[in-house]
């Protein structure tokens, strides 16, 4: 996912391109307009959060304008208060895939989940809980059907949307939480203050009992169930099939998450390859039909 607020939309368009080519077409890229909870990003680059969305869309529609031009096109002229310039010709290089990269958009906000509909464009949802995510599908597939686009379109959509999670797994599933903590314990988007419960133990909360909705750190147990999936082989194929279960194909699994510990990346990515992709079924996604080298393909 690129937070396209801050950057320029045709030397990002061209870098795109470069990556769509290298990846042979076999590549979605994610606009996003940014965080707005922790980060500093909109300070550190000049800009109004307020504005975020009126950015975004800007952005978006200049980086389309890039993609979609055609040679005898007239010269794309822009001037909006976040860029300006004049692109008199092609990209260089052009796209892989025609006529255009693959786009989606990243979000968590309903809005912005309905936008992603009306473009008829995959989400890439941040992480949420399971049934967050569910409702969240239900809002992007009612845009979708909204906004009438074809049976087709709608299941290659939903077959690309993704939900991500960052996964530990390890032989056991205190194993696993204990590296849980290790790694993401800290988080700053916890805001965990002096609570004595570890994450396991956040993890297990029921938010929809009295005490989970009035918990002093709800926010930081809705980011635990969220964004953390922890356990043993058994335990992560069981909770990879719920998502499965949920009518959500495609989950974006992370590992490289939290401080640099590549023994502990490392680990955990060998033994979800060895332990839990062969107990799931996979689906794969074929090459682009579509492609502007046919010749020189390989």
């Amino acid at each position: 996912v690129c937070p396209i607020v801050f950057h320029h939309p045709i030397n990002l368009a061209e870098d795109i391109n470069v990556l769509d080519n290298l990846l042979r077409g076999k590549l979605i890229i994610g606009l996003s307009a940014g965080r707005v909870d922790f980060s500093p990003d909109f300070v550190n680059f000049g800009l109004d959060i307020k504005d975020r969305l009126e950015i975004f869309e800007a952005k978006v529609n200049l980086l389309l304008q890039a993609f979609d031009r055609n040679p005898g096109d007239p010269p794309i002229e822009y001037d909006t208060p976040w860029d300006s310039g004049r692109v008199p010709g092609r990209l260089m290089p052009m796209s892989y895939r025609m006529p255009r990269p693959l786009l989606a958009i990243g979000t968590g906000t309903d809005d912005t989940v309905n936008n992603a509909g009306s473009r008829g464009w995959p989400l890439f949802l941040v992480p949420c809980r399971l049934v967050e995510a569910q409702r969240k599908y239900q809002i992007y597939k009612g845009a979708l059907e909204k906004y009438g686009y074809g049976t087709d379109v709608i299941d290659d959509c939903l077959r690309r949307s993704l939900v991500a999670v960052d996964i530990f797994v390890a032989k056991t599933d205190e194993e696993a939480w204990e590296l849980a903590e290790k790694m993401v314990g800290r988080n700053p988007l916890l805001q965990r203050g002096n609570d004595p419960r570890t994450l396991r133990e956040l993890s297990e909360v029921s938010l929809e009992s009295d005490a989970g909705r009035n918990d002093p750190i709800r926010n930081a147990v809705e980011w635990v169930q969220g964004w953390v999936l922890a356990g043993s082989p058994e335990t992560v194929i069981r909770r990879i099939k719920a998502y499965e279960d949920a009518g959500i194909r495609h989950l974006h699994t992370r590992f490289t998450v939290g401080p640099y510990n590549p023994d502990a990346m490392w680990n955990t990515f060998r033994m979800f390859v060895k332990e839990v992709l062969p107990y799931i079924e996979l689906e794969q996604f074929g090459p682009p039909e579509q492609i502007r080298f046919p010749a020189i393909r390989v």
